[in-house]
């Protein structure tokens, strides 16, 4: 007699593969109109674990008005837009911010489908005379507790309000066109 034993970790990794190949799938199938797609509901007929991936997720609002790029110098207390690679002095004690870098930009386009919205990373360098550059790591990341859009450098809070231009394709963005929005305010 001859006796075929099946290998658990087969049947358990040949589903997460079908999954992850499913998730991949949506993410790169383009929509082909200009809108944002409307929210879809989940297929009825589909098994629970098909249907979960076909959940629509939901696509940023353009709240935000557009800032010109920064001079060379901002004020505190006002919002301005950074560019990439650009710098620029904040108020009158000499703190400057660089935008270093986008470390991820994993952002959901507008017009494809997406099983998750994505997240932003980006790098700030603040310097002010006499004293060590400080490292100012944003993350746009939806979740409530991987949000990090306000960070501390020298006494001053520096705030990321949005991260523009969102991405409305897969292809990827130039550096110089990103613009962070930010604000800077003494802390008390």
């Amino acid at each position: 007699m001859h006796y075929t034993t099946l290998n658990p970790l087969r049947l358990v990794i040949w589903p997460v593969w079908l999954l992850l190949a499913m998730a991949l799938a949506a993410c790169t199938q383009t929509t082909g109109n200009a809108e944002p797609a409307a929210p879809e509901e989940a297929p009825t007929d589909l098994p629970p674990t098909e249907a979960a991936t076909h959940t629509a997720v939901p696509r940023p609002t353009d709240t935000a008005v557009p800032l010109p790029t920064s001079a060379p110098t901002t004020n505190l207390d006002e919002p301005f837009a950074l560019a990439g690679d650009a710098e620029t002095v904040v108020g009158t004690e000499g703190l400057t911010l660089h935008f270093e870098r986008v470390l991820e930009d994993s952002r959901c386009p507008t017009q494809v489908d997406c099983v998750w919205s994505g997240q932003a990373r980006i790098l700030i360098v603040a310097s002010q005379p006499g004293q060590e550059p400080v490292e100012l790591e944003f993350n746009t990341n939806p979740t409530p507790d991987q949000t990090v859009d306000l960070l501390p450098a020298y006494g001053y809070t520096v705030q990321l309000i949005q991260l523009d231009p969102y991405p409305q394709t897969t292809d990827p963005i130039l550096f110089a066109d990103y613009r962070a929005q930010l604000v800077v305010t003494r802390n008390p």
